[in-house]
Parts: structure tokens; sequence; C-alpha cells
């Protein structure tokens, strides 16, 4: 799938879409602007129910548990890349 919306830092990755079938094994392909792309793998999706509008107003969302697997590398122009991909 391509195009999902997901905040990426070193240790942390949030997804807000829980509609998306996130599984152990998939793939986060992060694209970058200098066309570089990172690579991490799902060890755990993280679905977390959130706290409710009541509380702190945090929506359910996926906080997986990934392994960066790769540096950064270029992107050849005739390549596709997918925003997550699972191992299937």
């Amino acid at each position: 799938m391509d195009g999902i919306e997901a905040r990426v830092q070193t240790d942390l990755i949030m997804i807000g879409d829980t509609a998306l079938p996130i599984e152990e094994g998939d793939y986060i392909i992060r694209s970058l602007p200098s066309g570089l792309e990172e690579r991490y793998q799902v060890l755990d999706k993280g679905y977390n129910v959130g706290l409710g509008p009541g509380r702190s107003g945090i929506p359910p969302h996926y906080r997986p548990v990934a392994k960066f697997l790769t540096k950064c590398y270029i992107v050849p122009d005739n390549y596709v890349a997918t925003a997550l991909r699972g191992a299937r």
C-alpha cells in the first residue's frame, strides 16, 4: 500500500489508520525527499486502543515495534516503492 501517513522517528513509528491490516513480518518503507529509502520490519503490530475523547483525546492507533533493516539507498527511477508490504 502506498501513501500511508505515519510518523517515523529513529525509535518510534505511529500510524493513525487502524483499518490497515498491519501484521508482524510486514515492511514499512519510508521514502525520503532525497530519493533515498529507509526500511523497517514490523516485529509487533503494536495496536493501541487510545484513551478516548473523555480523557486525553488520543485516538486508536498503531505503534509498531520495528527493526531498522537497511541504510538509505537511492531508488531507481523505474522502481515503485510501497509504504507497507507484507512478507507473505
